[in-house]
């Protein structure tokens, strides 16, 4: 009886650890558009909703209580105005697109109003075009780094396709998040052409990513061939490594 008594409250004990744990990780829950949206609004609001209200006095490099690695293409979107539902869990871009146009954002950085950081990153793709791309390319990403607070167990590293070399300027035409098991990925509504991978982690974990940062925060795609053909088809096994 007494080892059964222990038993139970060793397992009581150990979900209530969870679950506190859980309860605690911030992120990012809703979007809207959704992600892989088509057909949006030229003039539409783009709204981020938090698992817990947000530190709207916190800044990052943008001046904002959000950083965003990329809102891209910087040339075709123009944000008119940032605002905050009144619980502070949700934030509302007033946005205006050009048409026919794919678009990538990617938030590294937010504070809860119990200083917790973003758990993870979150990508949002859509596009104002009336169809989306059926092809993808997926791979697997691999590092030493558990980005972020360490208790959501999760990686923080984000696979990145850019339409030309980065160091050439390249902008960001496609993302998404690994599972966080297996660390596979899956870049989905990728448009026929010749893009360049690449790989980011908040490895200080400030929200923000750093080139400059030792290492490095910013990784290219550095197997070969340095870039892939997406034609009439999926790309798989594209292999991203964050090293030391």
């Amino acid at each position: 009886m007494i080892v059964r008594l222990r038993l139970i409250l060793t397992l009581t004990l150990s979900a209530l650890i969870l679950n506190s744990a859980g309860a605690q990780d911030f992120v990012v829950v809703a979007s809207s558009p959704a992600d892989g949206d088509s057909a949006v609004a030229l003039a539409t609001t783009v709204s981020l909703e938090f698992s817990q209200p947000l530190d709207t006095t916190a800044r990052y490099s943008t001046d904002w209580p959000l950083e965003f690695y990329a809102m891209n293409p910087t040339d075709s979107l123009a944000v008119d105005s940032l605002y905050f539902s009144p619980d502070l869990r949700t934030a509302y871009f007033d946005v205006t697109h050009t048409a026919n146009t794919d678009f990538v954002w990617v938030l590294t950085g937010a504070r809860s109003a119990t200083a917790f950081e973003l758990c993870v990153p979150y990508v949002l793709s859509y596009t104002t075009s009336a169809t989306t791309s059926r092809h993808t390319v997926s791979g697997t990403v691999s590092g030493v780094w558990l980005v972020k607070r360490a208790s959501c167990l999760e990686d923080g590293l984000i696979p990145l396709l850019y339409d030309r070399p980065p160091s050439e300027g390249g902008a960001i035409v496609g993302s998404a998040l690994p599972d966080p098991q297996v660390h596979d990925f899956v870049i989905r509504n990728v448009r026929s052409g010749t893009y360049w991978p690449a790989i980011i982690g908040d490895i200080n974990g400030n929200g923000m990513i750093e080139a400059s940062t030792t290492p490095p925060e910013f990784r290219p795609y550095e197997e070969s061939p340095d870039s892939i053909v997406v034609e009439n088809g999926n790309v798989e096994g594209v292999h991203l490594i964050m090293p030391l």
